[in-house]
This record gives structure tokens, C-alpha cells and sequence, in this order.
């Protein structure tokens, strides 16, 4: 991503664009090669009880809709800021996108850090609620960083890169447990179709 960033900044235009797609093509089908070579046996499949009624089924359930209460919420403000940030960094604050890719690997490397003591947190005394709390609270500091870095400068986006990252590790992670957690035996699959991303 660093390494395309600066060849956006550096030669911009249609063809280095189409040079980069190419470079996604390839990945893509090396992808593909090294998913056919993957050794597995083949899982006996077995019949999961679907529960009639499909979604209505699972949204009768009062901790089904008070989590899908949460993940509308959630998703509603996200897409209010996050379509637009990759805009305002390019065009208003004229940052250019090496700036853009170490700010994406910067909150990747966030993220996968702190999954695993997302985890230990998860398994708890208080588990997933507080897993929830936690990654909340720091998901909704994001704008307010945003806006301070509009004063403070640029660096303000790296620890907004650091602190989004690791909140965004903890949703990750409560977005899996908690539909697991909630559904009824024999009824994961259609809970997991209802609150799949």
C-alpha cells in the first residue's frame, strides 16, 4: 500500500491506475492457486436447523434486536464519516496517499496487535459487554480526533490511526463472539446470515 501510495503521488493518471489493477489481478490469482492447494478433508455435511421464519425468527429474540439495534447505530455513524475521510485527506488537507496507505497500515497493524487482548477481554468476567463498551468508547473518540487534527496537524491522524484501529479490532472481534454467543443451539447459521456484514 506505501509502495502504491507513492506511485500515486509520484507519476499520477489513468495508466498507473491500470498498472495497479493488473498488480491486483495477479495477486488475486496467485490467491486463487494457493487457496486450490490448501489440504483439508471434506466435512460431512450435516442439516442445520433452520428456523422457519428466517429473519423474523431471530428478531423475536429481545438480545437479537437489542444487537442489531447496536450494529445499525453503529454502522449509520460509520457511514457518515468513513466514505468521506479518504476524500478530505486527499483533497482538503492535500496530504497525498503515501500519507493515505501509512495511515491504513498503521491501523491494521492496530488492529491485528490488539486482537488478542481483545480476546483475553472477551473471555472474562465481564466478556462481550465489555468488549463492546471498550471499542465503543474509543470508536466514538475518532471524530473528535479528526476535528482536533484540523488544528493540531497531520500527527493527530496517527493516533487516530493507532486508536481507530484498536477499536475497530475489538468491533471485529465482538461482531464474531456475540452472534455465537446469543443464538440457540442448532440455529448459528441463521443467526450469523442475520448479522453478517
Amino acid at each position: 500500500a506505501l509502495a502504491a501510495g507513492t506511485l500515486l503521488d509520484r507519476a499520477p493518471g489513468p495508466a498507473v491506475l491500470a498498472v495497479l489493477a493488473a498488480v491486483t489481478c495477479a495477486a488475486g490469482a496467485v490467491s486463487v492457486a494457493l487457496m486450490a492447494r490448501q489440504a483439508g478433508g471434506r466435512p460431512r455435511p450435516h442439516a442445520a436447523r433452520a428456523p422457519s421464519g428466517g429473519l423474523l425468527r431471530v428478531l423475536r429474540a429481545r438480545s437479537a434486536r437489542r444487537w442489531a439495534a447496536l450494529q445499525l447505530v453503529s454502522g449509520g455513524g460509520a457511514g457518515l464519516i468513513v466514505p468521506f475521510s479518504s476524500l478530505y485527506v486527499l483533497r482538503d488537507r492535500a496530504l497525498g496517499f503515501t500519507f493515505l496507505a501509512g495511515y491504513g497500515a498503521l491501523s491494521a497493524a492496530a488492529r491485528i496487535g490488539s486482537s488478542r487482548a481483545w480476546g483475553r477481554l472477551l473471555d472474562g468476567p465481564r466478556g462481550p459487554r465489555a468488549v463492546v463498551h471498550a471499542s465503543t468508547a474509543l470508536l466514538a473518540a475518532s471524530p473528535l480526533l479528526w476535528v482536533l487534527a484540523a488544528w493540531a496537524g497531520p500527527w493527530v491522524f496517527a493516533v487516530e490511526a493507532i486508536t481507530g484501529g484498536v477499536a475497530t479490532g475489538g468491533a471485529s472481534v465482538a461482531g464474531l463472539a456475540i452472534p455465537l454467543a446469543l443464538a440457540p443451539h442448532g440455529e448459528r447459521p441463521a443467526w450469523n446470515a442475520v448479522f453478517a456484514n
